[in-house]
């Protein structure tokens, strides 16, 4: 895609919203609006379309630019260093009538992921820990395109959303080895509601998911090439592909489906989400005597499980909310065995469910919207107990973590003149490890896989403090579409007094 295509599209999803830009909202307004710190709060709740209805009062449309840079002393090897890129992006919603919004967003991204070890692949997060890699240190270009929209509509007493979103991503290395992936995730999401009284409201939504992924790896050396590994988890590799293949096709799909309650005159939601993934890995590039050019090495079977609770509380001309959020992750491998002998070539010999990853979290927190006739308050204290086990069935080999989050989030914006306002967002957050569980078992992992556990494990069993601020000032030279520019700069300071930092520079545009 060209940079013509990405500025039209860009254009094209922003002036969504331009031909309702209300008039009459000041400088100071308009940002308040920007910040969407409420829905972001409510993000459970507006994950269901249908209440995209309620979104907001106003129409809102934003385009802007960044840049952002992270470095890394303590991190997980497979995910480098740090990152470092630009962003170019727009969004719109905009309220058509009393019943019906529309809203959509563009995305393009042009980062670097730095000194990557022991991944080849794209979108770690949806794939692990079934990964094509390699013990070198190396650096993954990508560029990433997003495009997302919706409708909602309201009829009498039934209400009725849509929204589809696209994803493409890109990525290669330019050093041996030399990995190229392409992948491509969409999901469809619907949402129906139903009044069944003019407070009581009950509503359920569905989503359809469909991701791929091709991964080939080459070689510019031919004489010396590093060992490829098809990982199945925590140090361990398939033994039938590692080495004879080069290269990885995935295939994911999955749904989820739930519904909410609600009610308008006591300001309160309960809603839960269930869902279910199976994805498939095939080895390619296969050099096995007599062998198909690709073959299934793996599954994994994902299920997550969500509850909500919201209820706010209007304290004069403020407001306060609370929220309960559980959520329960599983993920279950099996690796699929192969023999090959001079006869029959290869052959499926058997399947063994060998991998397990489970992840539980309890969230409390809490919003507090604090207005004066020039400024505003939006408090935000949350706690949360994270639980994760990770295990490998034959060999016994496990990991696992308790973890407690404690955490406060501010922001305060103030009008300074009648076309400029100033925010200021400062954030502090530690966390606790109440308990780190290291039961690895090392007798057939190689030294460097060892290395690799050993260092990620320090990562993950070392407590931290996660703490900065982003300063955002705005300014209406054009009426109806303040210009604003903002700083954000975050630091983790580990107990072992190692840092990790991430700064970033956004100019962007509201109306």
């Amino acid at each position: 895609m060209n940079k013509s295509s990405i500025f039209w599209l860009l254009f094209f999803c922003s002036g969504i919203g331009i031909a309702q830009a209300q008039d009459s909202l000041s400088t100071y307004n308009r940002m308040l609006i920007q910040q969407q710190a409420e829905q972001q709060f409510k993000k459970d709740y507006y994950y269901n379309p249908v209440h995209q209805l309620d979104y907001s009062n106003f129409s809102f449309s934003d385009i802007l630019v960044g840049y952002q840079k992270s470095q890394s002393d303590l991190y997980k090897l497979q995910e480098g260093t740090g990152v470092e890129g630009i962003q170019i992006a727009a969004s719109s919603y905009k309220k058509l009538s009393n019943n019906r919004s529309i809203w959509g967003n563009v995305v393009y991204q042009k980062n670097t992921q730095k000194e990557l070890q022991w991944n080849n692949n794209l979108d770690l997060p949806l794939l692990g820990p079934y990964v094509i890699a390699d013990s070198t240190s190396n650096s993954m270009k990508y560029e990433a395109y997003e495009f997302m929209g919706g409708y909602a509509k309201k009829a009498q007493k039934w209400s009725l959303g849509l929204e589809a979103s696209y994803q493409a991503h890109l990525g290669y290395k330019s050093r041996d080895p030399r990995p190229k992936s392409i992948s491509s995730h969409m999901q469809i999401k619907g949402g129906i509601g139903y009044n069944i009284t003019p407070d009581w409201m009950v509503s359920t939504h569905g989503l359809f998911t469909n991701y791929t992924q091709n991964t080939q790896v080459s070689f510019a050396n031919q004489t010396q090439k590093a060992a490829l590994y098809q990982l199945n988890g925590l140090g361990t590799w398939s033994r039938y592909f590692s080495g004879k293949s080069t290269g990885t096709n995935i295939e994911r799909s999955g749904y989820a489906y739930g519904f909410d309650l609600e009610n308008k005159a006591l300001d309160f939601v309960v809603g839960m989400t269930k869902g279910a993934s199976k994805l498939k890995r095939f080895s390619t590039g296969i050099s096995l005597k007599n062998a198909d050019n690709d073959a299934e090495t793996n599954r994994l079977e994902e299920n997550a499980n969500t509850f909500y609770f919201l209820k706010s509380f209007a304290v004069d001309d403020d407001n306060i909310t609370v929220k309960y959020n559980y959520e329960k992750g599983e993920k279950k491998g099996i690796e699929v065995y192969y023999t090959d002998n001079e006869a029959t070539g290869l052959e499926k010999l058997l399947e063994k469910k060998a991998y397990k990853y489970t992840d539980v979290n309890h969230q409390v927190e809490g919003l507090y919207e604090l207005n004066f006739s020039k400024s505003q308050w939006m408090i935000h204290p949350y706690w949360r107990y994270q639980k994760t086990t990770e295990v490998l069935q034959e060999s016994a080999s496990k990991q696992g973590f308790t973890y407690a989050y404690y955490g406060l989030n501010l922001t305060y914006t103030q009008t300074l003149t009648a076309t400029t306002t100033l925010t200021v967002e400062p954030a502090v957050t530690y966390r606790k490890v109440n308990k780190a569980d290291n039961q690895l078992n090392f007798e057939t992992t190689k030294p460097a896989m060892k290395d690799w556990l050993l260092n990620d494990f320090e990562y993950l069993s070392t407590d931290y403090v996660y703490w900065g601020a982003t300063l955002k000032y705005a300014l209406e030279k054009v009426k109806k579409a303040p210009m604003f520019v903002a700083i954000a700069y975050h630091q983790m300071d580990f107990k072992t007094n190692k840092q990790n930092n991430y700064v970033s520079v956004t100019l962007g545009v509201t109306f």
